[in-house]
């Protein structure tokens, strides 16, 4: 659990006949990364073509993605399962809905362009209905009329009679009439965009504008009504369709997705070779697996690699949502410590240290849950469409869904440190107070220095074993160095704090100082000697976790202080002060969320994993479909992943 997945890289040679039967399997295992093959196998290779089939699925795929476009989405109540390509094939042939869908949205798009058509005419007619005129006299051979939208300035009209030589009429606040010689368009285009307005050409129309009116409204009734005809139709072939569609359309994704996974792969007449990455554990059921699929006519083997293999994570499934944090940093490679576990443990712990205030974390908790259930498919959303569009500009649903998720543990920490620490918002209502924060200040920033020095150690500790079982000693024994110097700097400083000088203890903090610098100047050098002052102020930097608490109990304080001791008086004071609670309480329940959040991260990020971590590996990227319609082809269930 404190590592990544051992990761071995197969190859995979086996009969062209069974190539489709293996790479399904693999595909619904979904414990494979594939890879393009090695040089050494390449030379002695052709590259893989795809069948038929491949272009055929394309095709057809391209179909099924318009049929559901087209289609309105319905529920699926369940999937479906394809044993074969020729199956979905057959399955999409049995459709028959491609003309009856062309005709439909085509019919379709031809009224909604008559309606556009008629809903403009009638906003036109509706604003010259005041001058009562026929229509046609708009629009001649010589003359071309518009429609001005916009607030323009009075010379506008001026402009329009002296220099276009045309008539300009108000027909309302943002409206104007405006006839000119058809000669004139292009200038008074320019004219209307230097006044910032938009011009609105008057078709060739006929008629006095309100009896016209009235025709288009009675042809817009029957457009209408043939639109949810037509709505009706596409309802009913949805209804019947819409799951086979959706259905068809992922299995027909899924096998192009396999046949594309072909040009990886190298063969002969009669063979092929594939290679990629799987976790070393799982070597053995692979090979099953892989055997069966192609009735024994196949061989999987290890190649041996010096290339660094892509990083799975392997934790309980209660810790892996912190692996987003991990990823968030860098992911480690294959080789090294996985610190989720750590962060899963560490960080609730520095967050609520860093709150301790029950009613904070009483608040964070239940905002919490109210974010998970809101984000569950089909949950009714009060929240505002501004907040909204705010929350999700900043992150993601799934990203928000998992800070959540972190911070439920996190308030409960919250909540037990309040309780040690008796703060509710400030107010102390419990009869017992466990520790007093501000009268234990002293003894809370000795017991933060004890945690950075733990931390920092245990860091470093890990680093010596992440060195030496690559077989560094060198930078093994600089890491001894690192440790060595950060416990006696700590030991010979705690010793200067309660004046004993001279003692045994102060000796042999000198002495592993020394040691540790000669330690971190022969394996390290120059570069080792710049950084020497960084692993006290390193330390020191968990400080920080009583300076945000002190921060936060001391803001309560003032603001609960301030209601307190001027609301209680006079009406006028008790609303004014329940004003100000309300806001500081708001404000530091904020700086509650935020400010932990960050320095318990940065600690861990900057003064732990420093210590022993390099990160930069890329992820594990399995070769394989999360379906939602359909099911797998291949039994497996019963694969063991854990």
């Amino acid at each position: 659990m404190l590592r990544p997945e051992k990761m071995a890289r197969i190859r995979i040679i086996g009969s062209n006949g069974k190539r489709h039967d293996v790479v399904s399997i693999l595909h619904d295992l979904g414990i494979m990364q594939l890879e393009n093959i090695s040089d050494d196998v390449r030379s002695v290779l052709s590259p893989s073509r795809n069948p038929e089939d491949f272009y055929r699925t394309s095709q057809y795929l391209q179909k099924a993605r318009g049929y559901e476009q087209q289609l309105i989405p319905c529920p699926v109540s369940e999937r479906k399962y394809f044993s074969s390509v020729e199956e979905v094939f057959a399955e999409f042939e049995s459709l028959g809905i491609e003309q009856k869908l062309e005709t439909l949205k085509r019919e379709e798009e031809e009224l909604l362009q008559d309606r556009k058509d008629a809903e403009r005419k009638l906003w036109i007619s509706r604003l010259l209905e005041p001058i009562d005129a026929d229509l046609s006299i708009y629009t001649s051979l010589q003359i071309r009329s518009f429609i001005a939208v916009g607030r323009p300035e009075d010379s506008f009209s001026g402009q329009v009679r002296t220099s276009l030589g045309g008539t300009c009429v108000d027909l309302d606040d943002t409206h104007r009439l405006v006839s000119i010689p058809k000669e004139e368009s292009e200038n008074l285009a320019r004219l209307a965009e230097s006044h910032e307005l938009i011009l609105e050409v008057i078709p060739e129309i006929s008629g006095m504008p309100e009896p016209y009116a009235r025709t288009l409204e009675k042809r817009l009734s029957e457009i209408n009504t043939y639109l949810n005809d037509i709505q009706s139709q596409l309802e009913s072939l949805s209804r019947k369709y819409y799951a086979r569609v959706v259905q068809i359309r992922e299995q027909l994704e899924i096998e192009a997705k396999k046949f594309e996974a072909v040009e990886k792969f190298g063969s002969t007449q009669d063979s092929f070779a594939m290679e990629g990455w799987i976790p070393l554990r799982l070597l053995d059921s692979v090979k099953k697996a892989v055997e069966k699929a192609s009735d024994g006519r196949s061989i999987v083997s290890v190649v041996e690699t010096k290339e660094n293999p892509p990083t799975m994570l392997f934790n309980p499934r209660k810790v892996r949502l912190f692996e987003f944090f991990i990823r968030f940093y860098s992911l480690p490679q294959e080789s090294e410590f996985d610190p989720t576990m750590i962060f899963a443990f560490v960080f609730p712990i520095f967050f609520g240290l860093m709150v301790g205030d029950y009613g904070y974390g009483l608040v964070i908790f239940f905002t919490s849950v109210w974010i998970l259930r809101k984000l569950k498919p089909g949950a009714r959303n009060h929240v505002p469409k501004r907040i909204k569009k705010f929350i999700t500009t900043i992150m993601s649903r799934s990203s928000l869904e998992i800070l959540a998720r972190a911070l439920i543990p996190s308030s409960l920490s919250a909540i037990v440190f309040g309780l040690i620490f008796n703060n509710f918002f400030g107010f102390q209502f419990l009869p017992y107070t466990i520790v007093n924060v501000q009268a234990s200040l002293p003894k809370l920033l000795l017991l933060s220095g004890y945690i950075g020095l733990f931390m920092v150690s245990f860091g470093l500790v890990l680093g010596v074993i992440n060195e030496a079982s690559h077989g560094h000693i060198k930078g093994a024994i600089g890491k001894v160095g690192w440790l060595l110097l950060a416990i006696g700097a700590a030991v010979f400083g705690l010793n200067l704090i309660h004046h004993t000088t001279a003692s045994p203890t102060q000796d042999i903090a000198i002495g592993m100082i020394i040691a540790g610098l000669v330690s971190i100047l022969v394996t390290e050098g120059g570069n080792g000697a710049v950084e020497i002052p960084s692993i006290i102020s390193h330390i020191l930097s968990y400080t920080r976790i009583v300076g945000i608490l002190m921060a936060s109990v001391i803001l309560a304080y003032m603001v609960d202080l301030s209601f307190t001791s001027g609301g209680p008086h006079t009406v006028t004071g008790l609303i004014v002060g329940i004003i100000i609670l309300f806001i500081g309480q708001t404000f530091n329940l904020v700086i509650a969320v935020f400010e932990p959040g960050i320095q318990g991260a940065r600690l861990l990020y900057v003064e732990f994993f420093s210590k022993f971590y390099k990160g930069n590996g890329r992820p594990f990227k399995p070769f394989m479909t999360r379906r939602k319609f359909t099911v797998r082809q291949h039994d497996a269930e019963s694969f063991n992943r854990e």
